[in-house]
């Protein structure tokens, strides 16, 4: 095991997928975790990777599916309108190649998160997804303006 991270943390977060019955790969050099997720809406899954280092973990999960180049800048402003109401976790897009991602990070900054902190960052992806996915969707094939796939979206 590497001494670049947290094996508390680690082992905090892979009892949580344990106790889930979630399905994972732990890289020990890397100090990564990677599990595959579906959820009930247009996207039908993403894969959620998890780093690790001595004070933190951040949650990254990725869409399956890439932005084409024509849709990108509808998909940054609706990115941006969600992101703007949002308490805990933000979209991201990888302007070169179109990659849609939700990131949080945790500062455990030497302490163990509570249950409800651990839960809350591990299951941002899904939150975020059944909250805001079906719109962000539409706007990824140009079939709704950012601002109302948006509006709509924080209405649910």
């Amino acid at each position: 095991m590497s001494d670049q991270y947290s094996a508390s943390l680690v082992s905090l977060v892979t009892r949580y997928f344990d106790d889930h019955n979630y399905r994972y790969e732990f890289d020990r050099e890397k100090g990564v975790l990677t599990a595959q997720f579906n959820i009930e809406n247009k996207f039908k899954g993403y894969t959620q990777i998890i780093t690790f280092d001595k004070l933190t973990y951040t949650v990254f999960s990725f869409l399956k599916e890439k932005t084409e180049e024509r849709w990108r800048s509808e998909v940054v402003e609706f990115l941006t309108r969600a992101n703007y109401g949002l308490k805990f976790g933000c979209f991201g897009m990888d302007l070169s190649d179109g990659e849609i991602y939700i990131k949080a990070s945790v500062d455990c900054d030497n302490r163990i998160p509570s249950t409800a902190v651990l839960q809350t960052s591990l299951d941002i992806g899904d939150k975020l997804l059944l909250d805001y996915g079906n719109a962000l969707w539409s706007v990824m094939r140009g079939l709704a303006s950012p601002e109302d796939a948006c509006s709509a979206a924080e209405k649910r």
